[in-house]
């Protein structure tokens, strides 16, 4: 006999907390590795010589930055939700927070990679 939908919501609710990190976690790695060996595997077939760290930072510096932004993103979406009815409200303050999110992720990758390369 099937479980109804509701007991199977109100079960997830539980590890909801857990499970949802855990999968923004998961996923993002998973992109980072894949993305570092396509970086480094173009590099060598262009036939340019690249140390194998250069690719895994560019890429890793990128996910990181990307979770750590991920509550913000959150907690900006809770408060300003981009629904329907709120569309004309909301909208262009989602237009800002989208360039702000650009300009707060690339320089916070930058600041990485060059920290990453001082050392």
């Amino acid at each position: 006999m099937p479980v109804p939908q509701t007991d199977m919501l109100a079960r997830y609710q539980r590890y909801r907390r857990f499970v949802e990190p855990g999968l923004w976690i998961v996923f993002l790695c998973m992109q980072a590795l894949t993305n570092s060996r396509i970086s480094w595997l173009d590099q060598m077939r262009q036939g340019t010589h690249l140390e194998w760290w250069k690719p895994v930072v560019w890429e890793w510096s990128s996910c990181m930055v990307l979770l750590l932004l991920i509550p913000a993103v959150i907690g900006f979406e809770i408060r300003l939700p981009l629904r329907w009815g709120l569309m004309r409200r909301n909208l262009r303050w989602h237009f800002i927070a989208s360039v702000v999110f650009c300009l707060v992720h690339v320089s916070a990758m930058v600041a990485l990679r060059k920290l990453a390369y001082f050392s």
